[in-house]
């Protein structure tokens, strides 16, 4: 009996001294990572201007991210609008820190844009997705004084539609109205933000706008007072709570053909205003940067400010995130390419 129970203690040390020499492999490993942060400051690139949805949301996460993170880092924003998204994504990828302090807020097109855009220099599937705080689901806003209300008015007569640039969802979605339900909507391109686009509607220079919800409450509440403006049609695949009146476009195109397209197009609204970071930072920076998002998103004062700037909260994980990029970037070739040739602008 002494022998075996000999045995088993000296089992029990073994496994315990296997224990503490790994711990001491690691364990400098570890400190170095949860020290990655400390003294340093964060930038966050929000792919768009300042005065949009994803301004916003870039400013909301920028205020709080840090305090989650260990060595609570300093956090700052810098804009990179232009080309529908394009630069900022484009920036992040080729040129940010590989070293957890430069993230980025990209546009919710980016996964179709890697596909489709010339212009696109990155593998979307190489981003390292940190989180998203809310999907968005765009509505295609339409002004009182527009001189069609309707879809069945649009396909006779002409409105106009401002947006920032045929990569971004300002363009897609006027276009593929046009595309799936045969209206005449006009796309005036080469606004700088939705801010611009906002303003150009109440001044009665465009007639319309397809822009996310979260954004419309937040900053430009009074384009949903139905006295003002009428919402058309939604872009996304699922409803938001509260809007389940609009109809989406998915819901509203009978050919089986254009519905594929319209519903490839209509996957990345899933990734919202999101955050990510460039690829080949280490795996634990990453780690440490989802942790802190996750935390984030359930902290009561995070939750406290975004209410009192009538900022949705619906987040998802960097994780499940990442696996959502993968399944966009997985559709057929031939939905791929028809999508292309729909979205290319006249004279290219």
């Amino acid at each position: 009996m002494s022998q075996r129970f000999s045995h088993i203690a000296l089992g029990e040390c073994l496994r315990v001294l296997a224990i503490v020499i790994w711990a001491l492999i690691l364990s400098p490993q570890a400190v170095r990572a949860q020290d990655a942060f400390k003294g340093k400051t964060i930038t966050m690139h929000v792919a768009a201007g300042a005065g949009g949805g994803y301004g916003h949301y870039g400013q909301l996460m920028a205020q709080h991210l840090g305090r989650h993170i260990p060595g609570e880092p300093n956090v700052i924003v810098s804009y990179m609008p232009g080309a529908g998204g394009l630069n900022g994504a484009n920036h992040l990828y080729n040129l940010a820190a590989r070293d957890g302090t430069a993230l980025g807020v990209l546009v919710s097109p980016a996964p179709v844009q890697a596909m489709m855009e010339p212009a696109a220099r990155y593998d979307v599937n190489k981003f390292n997705w940190i989180g998203v705080v809310v999907p968005v689901i765009q509505a295609l806003t339409v002004m009182r004084h527009a001189p069609a209300q309707t879809i069945e008015a649009m396909r006779e007569t002409e409105i106009v539609a401002g947006s920032t640039g045929p990569a971004s969802d300002t363009f897609t979605v006027p276009q593929l109205v046009n595309y799936a339900l045969g209206t005449k909507i006009k796309i005036v391109i080469g606004y700088k933000g939705t801010a611009d686009i906002a303003l150009a509607m109440r001044r009665g220079e465009v007639h319309a706008w397809a822009g996310p919800w979260t954004s419309k409450s937040a900053q430009f509440p009074d384009l949903l007072d139905p006295a003002i403006a009428t919402q058309l049609l939604q872009f996304g695949l699922k409803k938001p709570a509260g809007r389940e009146a609009v109809p989406l476009l998915t819901e509203l195109v009978t050919d089986p053909a254009k519905k594929s397209v319209v519903e490839f197009l209509s996957g990345p609204t899933a990734l919202g205003y999101s955050l990510a970071a460039p690829p080949e930072v280490p795996a634990d920076r990453i780690a440490i940067l989802r942790n802190a998002f996750n935390a984030m998103v359930k902290d009561h004062v995070f939750l406290d400010d975004a209410k009192r700037g009538r900022s949705v909260v619906e987040a998802t994980g960097g994780e499940e995130l990442q696996a959502i990029v993968g399944r966009i970037t997985s559709v057929p070739p031939n939905v791929v390419a028809e999508a292309k040739r729909v979205l290319t602008p006249p004279g290219k």
